[in-house]
């Protein structure tokens, strides 16, 4: 059989976000820790891997065909272990682990067949290695041995059993003499005679004996002889099963191991393209993102928000990130949606660096981070430590390691503490963050914090757009019209509290 190494589908991962991340912004995928890269080169073979799949329903469809079986296979591998012993009970489970090989790789054929003009050659590279496998002569060989095998244990149907005699003609050994693959006919006169065909010899009956009979003969015997013959057949199993041995060699079963090892690498690729698809179905628009050295999208999108609204009802944001705009102090109203934004960015951010499309349309284009780094609002977890030491500590652990190539993400950090000293400690957070020039986000309702910034020149103030003192939820520079009373007031009102400022309604 051919190596037993199958073409990958992912290489360069380089994990640097990890699972406290994805959690604080509601990620859809789980499981993806594994599979974020900051390789251009590697974002831009996974984005046609993640093409063809979205774009053929057909393929789609015998992809999530072959990924179950591929589950079926590497179930009972887990289950079964190596089953290298020789006892009828792992023969007949290696016998299973092949057929249930075969129908995998079977089904991963099928789906190569079902696609069209594949633009990937990362999947095109795995199906053809598969199929060089289904090709090759031993593959073959074991292929024609199983189908032979299963095809005769279920033709069996009738079992030839031969008796010793003493002098006395008693019985004094009962054997199986042969299985067959006809059943046996009555040999009297009228039996023949009412024949179309003679049948051979070995398979003609001289005398039957009736249920009736066979009950009486057998007696307390039943179980037995019962128990006798399923020994017997066994032992014929298992001699038949032991010829596995001989004529497969032990690369058909690191073949297999090899297969089931790329279970995970394929059932992320169908777990990646559910979500997608279920995207599309609430009316996002997917865009893969031209990869660049600056990140600018002209309409960014939260999915999550497809489980609360109609799409229609989605405002879409600008995003950018370029040389000239690396800081960003996000100030605005009450639900105004800026934490519903820095989770669209973070979400598209991760999206973009596993080789996803992202929920967004016009101009997509961005540039991959070495690390994503989220520090959202947090209660302390003990009673006894203050709220602002817990953040302290949270907030040292996340600055670990921040270099140029970060994106950092902010939500109202040093919230915690009085509004006179948040201003202070934000301050001097965002010079120490503009000093060593990665990308920030930071959401606060410090209003006068970019003033007091502005001599930072990568610095940008953006809040939501508002109109006629009603939020619009679209982020966009500030415009220098928004009330430092964040629109407390309307919110209040909204959930029930009018009465404070007499209204009555």
């Amino acid at each position: 059989m051919l190596a037993t190494e199958f073409s990958p589908l992912f290489l360069n991962n380089a994990p640097f976000a990890d699972r406290a991340v994805m959690d604080s912004l509601h990620y859809s995928l789980q499981d993806c820790d594994g599979y974020f890269t900051l390789s251009p080169d590697e974002i831009s073979a996974r984005q046609q891997i993640f093409r063809d799949l979205l774009r053929n329903e057909p393929f789609y469809l015998a992809f999530c065909n072959a990924c179950d079986k591929l589950d079926e296979l590497y179930e009972l591998v887990r289950n079964l272990g190596n089953n290298q012993a020789d006892s009828a009970e792992d023969l007949l489970y290696a016998l299973v682990e092949l057929l249930t090989f075969t129908n995998a790789v079977d089904a991963i054929d099928d789906a190569y067949s079902a696609s069209k003009h594949l633009r990937s050659e990362r999947l095109t590279a795995f199906f053809e290695s598969v199929r060089r496998m289904k090709e090759d002569a031993e593959y073959r060989a074991l292929t024609n041995w199983l189908n032979e095998l299963d095809e005769n244990m279920r033709s069996i149907r009738s079992i030839t059993f031969g008796a010793n005699l003493d002098a006395q003609l008693k019985i004094t050994e009962v054997g199986i003499v042969s299985i067959n693959n006809q059943p046996f006919v009555c040999g009297n006169a009228l039996d023949k005679a009412m024949r179309n065909e003679q049948p051979p010899a070995a398979f003609e009956c001289l005398s039957v004996v009736g249920i009736h009979e066979v009950k009486q003969l057998l007696q307390n015997s039943r179980l037995v002889i019962n128990s006798e013959f399923y020994t017997s057949m066994n032992m014929l199993y298992r001699s038949a099963l032991k010829n596995l041995r001989k004529r497969i060699n032990a690369s058909a079963f690191s073949t297999i191991r090899a297969l089931t090892a790329m279970r995970g690498d394929l059932h992320f690729l169908l777990c990646a393209v559910k979500m997608l698809r279920r995207q599309k179905e609430f009316g996002f628009t997917l865009s893969f993102p031209e990869i660049c050295t600056e990140t600018i999208v002209e309409n960014l999108y939260n999915p999550l928000l497809a489980e609360k609204c109609r799409i229609d009802n989605v405002v879409p944001s600008a995003l950018h990130f370029t040389e000239t705009e690396r800081v960003f102090i996000l100030t605005g109203p009450n639900s105004g949606g800026k934490s519903v934004y820095v989770s669209a960015v973070g979400t598209a951010q991760l999206s973009f660096q596993i080789g996803l499309p992202i929920c967004a349309s016009g101009k997509v284009r961005m540039k991959p981070y070495k690390r994503i780094v989220t520090h959202f609002i947090e209660e302390s977890k003990r009673d006894t430590e203050s709220r602002l030491a817990n953040e302290s500590q949270r907030l040292h652990k996340t600055l670990q390691g921040i270099t140029e190539n970060t994106l950092l993400l902010l939500d109202e950090t040093f919230s915690s503490t009085s509004a006179y000293d948040a201003l202070f400690l934000s301050e001097s957070l965002m010079r120490y963050l503009a000093k060593i020039g990665c990308d920030v986000i930071y959401v606060t309702h410090l209003h006068e914090l970019p003033m007091r910034l502005a001599d930072i020149p990568t610095l940008r103030h953006i809040a939501p757009e508002v109109y006629g003192g009603r939020r619009a939820y679209r982020i966009t520079a500030y415009s220098g019209e928004e009330e430092t009373a964040s629109l407390a007031k309307d919110i209040v009102i909204e959930n029930g509290l009018g009465f404070l400022f007499g209204d009555v309604k």
